[in-house]
C-alpha cells in the first residue's frame, strides 16, 4: 500500500515539476525575446518615455536699412501659458475653476474662459507642451499672476521674443507683419507635406508665429 501511495506521489511531483520546468522555459524564452528581438523597440520606448522635445521661441533677428537704421527687431516679453497635462490630471470642475480665475486675471474681452478652453482642447494632442494663453503682459498682470501662483495650478509664465517696429508705420507695407499661425495655414502644409511625402523645411505648429506678408513673409517662404 505503501509502495502504491509513493508511486502516485512521485507521479504527482513529476507532473508538477514539468509544469514549472515548463513555466521556467516560457520565461525565458521570452525574457530571451525581449532581450534580443525587440531590444530596439523598447530602447526607443524607453527614450521616448525619458525625453520630452520642447520648442524654444526665437528671435527673428533685426530688419536693418541700407544706412544702418534698424527697421524691425525683437524685445523680451512675458506670456502666460498652461500645461494641458496637469489639468487634464485635476477634477473637471478645479480644472475649470483654474480657467475662470486665469480669465479673471487677464480681464481681457479676447481671452476668456471659453477661450482658454478652446485653446487646450485644441492641444489635447500635445499634452506635454506649454498652451500660450496670451503674450505681451504687463508687469502688473505678471504680479497679479504671480501672487496667486498657488491658486492657478498649471499656469506659469515664461519669456518669448515680441516683434516691434521701431520707426512705427514707416515702410510697413514693404516690412509687413507677423501673425499666430492660422488653423487654414496648417492644414495648408500638411496637404504640401502628404503630397511631397516630405517634411517642409519650415514646419510650424499651433502657436507659432509667422510672416503674414512682406518682408517678414519672404523670410518664411
Amino acid at each position: 500500500m505503501q509502495t502504491k501511495e509513493r508511486k502516485q506521489l512521485e507521479r504527482s511531483l513529476g507532473i508538477y515539476m514539468v509544469f514549472i520546468v515548463a513555466i521556467v522555459i516560457v520565461f525565458l524564452v521570452r525574457l530571451a525575446w525581449l532581450q534580443v528581438i525587440d531590444t530596439e523597440a523598447y530602447q526607443l520606448q524607453a527614450q521616448r518615455n525619458k525625453i520630452r522635445l520642447m520648442s524654444i521661441d526665437a528671435g527673428r533677428g533685426n530688419i536693418i536699412s541700407a544706412d544702418g537704421v534698424v527697421l524691425a527687431t525683437d524685445q523680451p516679453t512675458f506670456q502666460v501659458v498652461i500645461n494641458a497635462q496637469t489639468m487634464a490630471d485635476m477634477k473637471a470642475d478645479e480644472a475649470d475653476e483654474v480657467v475662470r480665475r486665469l480669465a479673471n486675471i487677464l480681464n481681457n474681452p479676447d481671452v476668456t474662459a471659453e477661450t482658454i478652453q478652446q485653446k487646450i482642447a485644441d492641444n489635447k494632442y500635445r499634452m506635454y507642451e506649454p498652451i500660450v494663453i496670451q503674450k505681451g503682459l504687463d508687469m502688473a498682470t505678471v504680479s497679479a499672476i504671480e501672487a496667486r501662483r498657488d491658486e492657478l495650478p498649471g499656469v506659469s509664465i515664461s519669456s518669448s521674443p515680441s516683434r516691434t517696429y521701431p520707426q512705427g508705420d514707416l515702410a510697413g507695407h514693404v516690412l509687413g507683419y507677423i501673425g499666430e499661425v492660422s488653423q487654414e495655414e496648417l492644414d495648408a502644409q500638411a496637404e504640401q507635406e502628404a503630397e511631397t511625402g516630405m517634411a517642409a523645411e519650415n514646419r510650424y505648429a499651433m502657436g507659432d508665429y509667422i510672416g503674414k506678408n512682406g518682408l517678414e513673409k519672404s523670410y518664411d517662404d
